[in-house]
């Protein structure tokens, strides 16, 4: 059998891209650039890559100067719809790497909202750091084509200030005047070592209309999650550079069921890959020790000993801070839940409304979120 060459294979990936989403031209077989490009080893990786995550539903489109245009699924949540969600953004993720390295073959043209008709606000505000990671990384001009989206998506980017990442864009100008039962507060981007998100408060203050109770626990969480950021997500020896070392906040207030979400991401190492390097590392893996050795090193497990032990070592020291202050402010509403996503992992607690009781809920991913996203969600 002989051997196929690295020309046939990258064009049998394109072919195969091509029929996969029934696009009738993939690429332009007189573009002599393209063809050229076919033949550059750098391109197998990226090929590969955007042929699995045709194959993992994603939906793309390759003209015939390789340039990538990316549309997005119909719903992205990560609760019902997880890996499809995230692998969009990994998409977006690993195409802005590949030109940062100064492979400029591949290049993202655009994404396509026509098709989305609901996003979720953690789902919202992750798609949104990704871009705006693009936009400081690349310098894309990219603009948001927003005539033909839903009018509700327009609205839940209008108010998370997504539209600030371009210019000249005004949706008001698209008679979109009404205000939809999820109200979310503009996102907060910060830097590593910056911890000043009073905006948040007073922006939820304004959509609750009035204070929110104990406050004060969400506001030490929130103290804990930005100082992990400057202490373990963006470590001195990590590959990510420090222009995108940021972290991103958000809130959202259902006027309808009373209920208060607020969300925090950053897009470091992840929580599994920063604990070797913490203080409570032997503690975790003593705690790991109960349950077989194959499970010691999934991420679901590696973030329910973080919590664990943390939560223990602030019994023991008498103090509030971080996960622990975090799961108070869920239980001093006595209903709601904490979700954290990191790497392959969720870790979420759910207080029960009726018996208070925790409930505990560990799951793992193919995809994995670049990062750490935290949930908070309580009924006020």
């Amino acid at each position: 059998m002989n051997k196929i060459s690295l020309k046939r294979r990258n064009r049998d990936i394109l072919r195969s891209l091509k029929f996969r989403k029934g696009r009738t031209y993939l690429l332009r077989k007189r573009n002599i650039e393209a063809k050229r490009e076919l033949l550059d080893r750098n391109n197998q990786t990226i090929l590969d890559y955007l042929q699995s995550k045709v194959l993992a539903g994603v939906n793309l489109y390759i003209d015939g100067k390789m340039r990538v245009r990316l549309t997005l699924p119909k719903v992205m949540n990560l609760s019902s719809e997880y890996e499809n969600t995230v692998n969009h953004m990994l998409l977006l993720r690993k195409i802005a790497e590949y030109n940062k390295k100064g492979n400029n073959s591949v290049k993202l043209a655009g994404v396509d909202f026509n098709e989305l008709t609901n996003i979720s606000t953690s789902a919202a505000l992750l798609l949104t750091a990704e871009l705006s990671r693009w936009d400081d990384s690349n310098r894309s001009r990219i603009v948001p084509k927003i005539e033909t989206w839903q009018p509700n998506i327009i609205i839940k980017f209008w108010e998370l200030g997504f539209f600030e990442l371009f210019q000249n864009i005004k949706p008001s100008e698209h008679g979109i005047t009404a205000k939809p039962k999820i109200r979310l507060v503009k996102y907060i981007k910060g830097r590593i070592k910056e911890n000043d998100y009073r905006r948040l408060k007073s922006n939820l203050r304004e959509l609750i209309g009035a204070d929110i109770d104990q406050w004060m626990f969400l506001h030490s969480g929130l103290d804990e999650a930005i100082t992990n950021v400057t202490h373990h997500a963006y470590p001195s020896n990590c590959k990510i550079e420090e222009r995108d070392q940021n972290w991103y906040l958000t809130g959202a207030f259902n006027t309808d069921t009373k209920e208060l979400k607020v969300v925090f991401l950053d897009q470091g190492i992840g929580i599994p890959n920063s604990l070797p390097a913490s203080k409570m590392y032997e503690k975790v893996l003593d705690w790991l020790k109960k349950f077989p050795i194959s499970e010691r090193k999934l991420h679901k497990k590696l973030l329910e000993a973080a919590v664990s032990v943390e939560r223990t070592q602030t019994a023991e020291e008498d103090r509030g801070n971080g996960i622990p202050d975090m799961l108070e402010f869920i239980k001093q509403r006595k209903e709601g839940y904490i979700s954290i996503f990191s790497q392959h992992g969720l870790f979420k607690l759910t207080i029960d409304a009726v018996t208070g009781k925790e409930v505990i809920k560990t799951e793992s991913f193919k995809a994995p979120i670049c990062g750490t996203l935290i949930i908070w969600k309580v009924q006020l």
